[in-house]
C-alpha cells in the first residue's frame, strides 16, 4: 500500500541520517541500516539501489538549495551594481551570508553529512564545487569592473582561490564546531566585516 511504502521509506531514510552521521558514509553498513528501520536488505531494494543512492537522497536536495541561494543572491549583486552602488554590494553581503546561515541551520544534520561524513561519495567536493562558483562569478565580476573603466588592483587567481576557499571555511566551521544558530550569525557579522574589508583594500574598491 502506498501509505506503507512512504512510511518505510522515511524509516529508512530516518535511520540512514543517523547512521551516516555516527561512523559516515564508509564505515556505515547497509545492513545496520535496515535493522534499525526494523526492514530486511531484500526489502530495502525496493526503495533505493545502493547506499550511494540513499546518501544522495538525503543530501541532494541541500546541494541544490544551496546552489540556488547562490545564483540569487548574485543575480541581485549584479542587479545593484548596474545601478552603480558598490558600496551597496558590500552592505548586502551581510543579508547573503546571514539567509545561507539559517539555510544551514534549517538543514544542519544534512549540512553535517555533506562536510564530515561524505567522505567516498561524490559530495565529497562539495566545499570545493561552491567555491567554484564564487571563483567564476568573482571573475565574469571583475571583468565588468574592467569593462567599465573601473580601475583595481590585480591579483593573482591562486590568491583569489585561497581567500575565497578560506572565506567558505570559516562558514563551514559554525557546523563542525556545532555553533548555536545565534552563535552563528554573530560569527557571519564578523566574517563580512572581516572579508569586505579585506576585499575592498586588495582590489582598492
Amino acid at each position: 500500500m502506498p501509505g506503507d511504502f512512504d512510511q518505510t521509506h522515511e524509516k529508512i531514510l530516518s535511520s540512514a541520517k543517523q547512521n551516516f552521521l555516527a561512523h559516515g558514509y564508509e564505515r556505515t553498513n547497509l545492513r545496520r541500516i535496515c535493522t534499525d528501520a526494523c526492514i530486511t536488505t531484500g526489502a530495502f531494494y525496493f526503495h533505493f539501489p545502493d547506499k550511494e543512492a540513499l546518501f544522495s537522497a538525503l543530501v541532494e536536495p541541500v546541494v541544490q538549495g544551496s546552489k540556488n541561494m547562490y545564483t540569487a543572491s548574485e543575480e541581485e549583486n549584479y542587479d545593484l551594481f548596474d545601478k552603480g552602488s558598490l558600496d551597496q554590494l558590500y552592505e548586502i553581503s551581510y543579508k547573503s551570508i546571514a539567509g545561507y546561515i539559517n539555510y544551514i541551520y534549517d538543514n544542519f544534520d544534512c549540512f553535517k553529512l555533506l562536510l564530515m561524513c561524505s567522505d567516498g561519495t561524490e559530495y565529497s567536493n562539495f566545499v570545493d564545487d561552491i567555491v567554484t562558483l564564487e571563483e567564476n562569478s568573482a571573475e565574469a565580476f571583475l571583468a565588468i569592473l574592467k569593462q567599465k573603466k573601473i580601475k583595481i588592483n590585480e591579483l593573482q587567481k591562486e590568491d583569489i582561490h585561497l581567500l575565497i576557499h578560506s572565506y567558505y571555511s570559516s562558514i563551514f566551521e559554525v557546523v563542525a564546531h556545532d555553533f548555536t544558530r545565534d552563535r552563528a550569525l554573530a560569527h557571519a557579522h564578523i566574517l563580512k566585516t572581516f572579508y569586505n574589508a579585506g576585499w575592498r583594500a586588495l582590489f582598492n574598491i
